[in-house]
C-alpha cells in the first residue's frame, strides 16, 4: 500500500514510502492501494511510467491492477501516480520485486560431444527470465522456459572436460542455486544445424534499418530453438544482441539478450511494442519471421538506431543451436563481416 500526500491542486506531489514496498517475483497479480491525497477520478498509477488500470476509491485512496507480467523478474519499480486535470505527476516511490534463490535439480543431456557445445536442460526451482545459467562461474546465454526449466548451451570443450553448471537469479534478491549439476564432454560428433547468413539495409536519413538472419536447416527449420546475431563494438564488447526464440508463438518470438546473454526483452512481430537495447530499438510492428513448412526461415529486425552511434562500425557474429531433441547439436558465433551506420547527411549550400 502506497502513501502520497501533497497530491492536492496546485501542490507538488510527494510520495511516501510503500507500505508494503516489496513481493516476490513470479507471484501472481494483486491490487495496489495508493493512500494520499487530491485524487480525482482521472487519477492514473504508473507502473515504471507505465498506465496500469486505476479504480478511483476515494479523493484519498486509489487502487491500481499490477499483473504478474510486471512482477515476472526482480527490480526495483518506480510507482507514480498522474493527474491529467492538472497536467502532472508525483514523485516516483521504489517498489522492490525481489528474485527468490533458484535451486537446480536435474539436467539433460548430462554428455556432450567433445569438441563441440551442447544444448543443456537444467530442471528446478524458483527460475525466471532474468535466470541465467553459469558454467564454472562463467555465464552462459539463458533461454528461460518455465518457473521450473531453463536452456543453455555449452561451449565445446575437449572429451573428457567436466563442467559444473548452476542458474543465479540477479538481484534485487537473488542468488546463486546451491545445487548443481555436471555435464562430461565424450568423443562424439554430431551433424551440423545448417547455414546462416545476415543482411542489413539501413536508410542514411532516419537511421531506421533491417537487420536480416537468416538459416538454412538441413532437415526442418522447426529443429531449430534458437537464431542469434550480435554487433560488437571496436573493443569486441556486446552492444546489440538480437535473438529468435522458436518454441514460442506460431513462428516463435523475438527477443533482445543483456551483453551477458540474458534475456532482457521479447515480443512478437506485429505487437505496438519497441524493444531497447544501447544502440536503439527493435520495432515489433515492423519486424517479421518469415517462415513456411521446410529447411528455411529468416528473422527480420526493424532496428532504430540511435543517432549517437552514426558512423561507428560493428563487427557482426551469428549462432544457432538445435532444439533439445538434438542436444549436442550446436553452431557457435562466427564472424560474418561488419556494419557501419551511415554518417550525417549534408547537402551542399547553394547561392546565387
Amino acid at each position: 500500500m502506497a502513501r502520497w500526500k501533497g497530491f492536492g491542486r496546485g501542490l507538488c506531489p510527494h510520495p511516501h514510502h510503500p507500505l508494503p514496498n516489496s513481493t516476490t517475483a513470479g507471484g501472481a497479480s494483486f491490487t495496489l492501494t495508493v493512500n494520499g491525497s487530491g485524487f480525482n477520478a482521472s487519477a492514473i498509477v504508473r507502473w515504471k511510467g507505465q498506465n496500469r488500470p486505476t479504480t478511483f476509491v476515494s479523493a484519498n485512496q486509489l487502487q491500481a491492477t499490477i499483473s504478474a507480467a510486471d512482477i515476472a523478474i526482480g527490480q526495483i519499480a518506480g510507482v507514480t501516480v498522474f493527474d491529467p486535470v492538472q497536467g502532472v505527476s508525483s514523485n516516483s516511490v521504489n517498489f522492490t520485486v525481489n528474485n527468490p534463490v533458484p535451486t537446480v535439480t536435474t539436467s539433460t543431456p548430462t554428455t556432450a560431444g567433445g569438441g563441440r557445445g551442447a544444448k543443456v536442460t537444467i530442471n528446478g526451482t524458483n527460475f525466471n527470465p532474468s535466470s541465467q545459467v553459469v558454467m564454472d562461474g562463467t555465464p552462459l546465454a539463458t533461454t528461460f522456459v518455465s518457473s521450473t526449466q531453463v536452456k543453455a548451451v555449452v561451449p565445446s570443450a575437449s572429451t573428457g572436460t567436466v563442467r559444473t553448471l548452476r542458474v543465479s537469479n540477479p538481484t534485487p534478491g537473488g542468488g546463486t542455486s546451491g545445487t548443481f549439476v555436471t555435464l562430461t564432454h565424450i568423443a562424439i560428433f554430431p551433424p551440423q544445424v545448417g547455414i546462416g547468413s545476415f543482411a542489413d539495409e539501413i536508410d542514411a536519413a532516419t537511421l531506421i534499418g533491417e537487420l536480416t538472419l537468416g538459416w538454412v536447416h538441413p532437415e526442418d527449420w522447426r529443429d531449430l530453438d534458437t537464431m542469434e546475431v550480435r554487433l560488437l563494438d571496436e573493443d569486441g564488447r556486446v552492444v546489440l544482441w538480437l535473438g529468435f526464440l522458436e518454441d514460442f508463438g506460431t513462428h516463435g518470438a523475438l527477443v533482445i539478450r543483456d551483453a551477458e546473454g540474458r534475456i532482457a526483452s521479447i515480443g512478437f512481430p506485429g505487437d505496438e511494442t519497441s524493444l531497447s537495447s544501447e544502440i536503439g530499438t527493435v520495432e515489433m510492428a515492423d519486424s517479421l519471421i518469415n517462415a513456411a513448412p521446410g529447411t528455411t526461415i529468416e528473422a527480420v529486425y526493424a532496428v532504430q538506431f540511435d543517432a549517437a552511434v552514426r558512423g561507428r562500425t560493428f563487427a557482426v557474429e551469428i549462432s544457432a543451436n538445435n532444439n533439445e531433441a538434438n542436444n549436442s547439436e550446436g553452431h557457435g558465433f562466427e564472424p560474418v563481416g561488419n556494419i557501419t551506420i551511415p554518417s550525417q547527411i549534408f547537402l551542399p549550400l547553394v547561392t546565387r
